[in-house]
């Protein structure tokens, strides 16, 4: 028998693709699985970030605490301390500031005292607006000021008198 090829003009569809409405709904149903997921990954961001800029704090808690102990009196001044507290605290300064997030920083200053002494105080710093960091340095620290577009909150104080926190026992 021969073969009989059959010719398609209006009546035959080749369907070879996908329709625009299949497309559309499947860009539609990634989006809405981003928008669910981006801001839950933002947040374990931060979170780690924060995780890991509260050990730099400790570390130089605890050399702070160490350095106390071995010479009777706070150090007024980063070289002192046998630490690495980072790239944006020099050995000859007594102020270290490091970015945690973004919106989100910690600032640690070392204060000469002539007559009581070198003390520490502790700052969490928020960007004014990003309720994330707020929410963060507020459950850690009492109001202290605002300056430059960051609320500074107050962590804690040590001095020679003692240690004074102002928001939980221990921010840490």
């Amino acid at each position: 028998m021969p073969v009989v090829k059959k010719s398609c003009f209006k009546g035959c569809i080749n369907k070879k693709g996908f329709t625009l409405i299949e497309l559309l709904v499947v860009v539609l149903i990634i989006g809405i699985l981003a928008a669910i997921a981006l801001p839950q990954y933002n947040k374990a961001v931060f979170n780690s970030r924060v995780a890991k800029a509260m050990a730099r704090v400790r570390a130089f808690d605890q050399s702070a605490a160490d350095f106390y102990l071995s010479h009777g009196y706070y150090a007024n001044k980063w070289g002192e301390l046998l630490l690495n507290p980072g790239s944006s605290c020099y050995a000859s300064n007594a102020f270290c500031q490091f970015s945690v997030a973004k919106g989100l920083m910690f600032q640690i200053i070392i204060s000469t005292g002539y007559t009581t002494g070198n003390y520490y105080q502790w700052y969490c710093m928020a960007t004014a607006g990003n309720t994330l960091a707020e929410d963060f340095c507020s459950k850690r620290g009492r109001y202290y000021k605002t300056a430059h577009d960051y609320k500074y909150y107050r962590l804690k104080s040590i001095s020679p008198a003692g240690t004074t926190y102002y928001g939980q026992t221990h921010f840490m």
